[in-house]
C-alpha cells in the first residue's frame, strides 16, 4: 500500500509542478521518509525537502503564512491544526503565489483572495489526506477494531473517523470533509 500511496503524493506534487522546487528528484524513495508508519505525512520535512523553511512562532496573529519560501506557522495552535496551515501554505506556492496571509475577516479578501484560499485549502486536504493513505488508515482501524466494512453502524463510523484522525494527525473536521469529498462511506461501507 505505501507504493500507491508515494505514487499518489508524487504525482499531486508533480501536477502542482512542486516538483522543480527541491533539491532532489521526487521519487518514491526521496518522498518514503516523509510517509511514518504508513499512517501519516512529515508535512514540515515535505516542506523542507521542497526548500521552504518552516518556522513555528508563539502569538502569531494567523495560523500561518508564507512569504517567499518561508512560512511561518502559529506555535500556539494544535498540532492538527499547524500541520493543516502548513500545507495550505504549500498550497498558495503550488497555485505560483509567493506571499499569502490570512485577513482578520472574510469579508477582507476580495473574490480572487477567496478563490485562492478555496484552493489552498483543497490542496491542503488532498496532500494531508491522500486517498490511499485515508482508505489504508481505515482499512487498518477496521482490521484492529474488528468492525464489518460492509455494516459500518452510525456509531461505528464516528469512531472509525475519529480514530482514522488521530493516526493522520488531523482534525476529526478536516477528516469528515475529506471523506465526504472522497465519497468514501456509502450505504455504511468502506468504497
Amino acid at each position: 500500500m505505501s507504493e500507491r500511496i508515494l505514487t499518489e503524493l508524487k504525482q499531486l506534487l508533480e501536477s502542482a509542478h512542486m516538483s522543480g522546487l527541491a533539491d532532489h528528484h521526487l521519487s518514491r524513495r526521496n518522498l518514503s521518509k516523509f510517509l511514518i508508519k504508513d499512517q501519516y505525512l512529515d508535512i514540515a520535512g515535505l516542506a523542507q525537502f521542497l526548500n521552504f523553511e518552516v518556522t513555528f512562532k508563539p502569538a502569531l496573529l494567523e495560523s500561518g503564512t508564507l512569504e517567499g519560501h518561508k512560512i511561518e506557522i502559529n506555535a500556539d495552535e494544535l498540532e492538527t491544526r499547524q500541520r493543516f496551515s502548513i500545507a495550505h501554505e504549500l498550497g498558495h506556492a503550488a497555485l505560483g503565489q509567493v506571499s499569502a496571509d490570512r485577513k482578520m475577516s472574510r469579508q477582507d479578501y476580495d473574490s480572487a483572495d477567496l478563490v485562492n484560499e478555496v484552493r489552498a485549502n483543497r490542496f491542503a486536504a488532498r496532500l494531508l489526506m491522500l486517498r490511499s493513505l485515508v482508505i489504508s488508515n481505515i482499512r487498518a482501524v477496521i482490521d484492529q477494531q474488528g468492525y464489518d466494512a460492509e455494516h459500518l453502524t452510525p456509531t461505528e463510523v464516528n469512531e472509525l473517523t475519529w480514530l482514522v484522525a488521530q493516526r493522520m494527525h488531523v482534525s476529526v473536521e478536516a477528516l469528515s470533509y475529506r471523506l465526504e469529498n472522497l465519497g468514501i462511506f456509502v450505504a455504511n461501507g468502506v468504497k
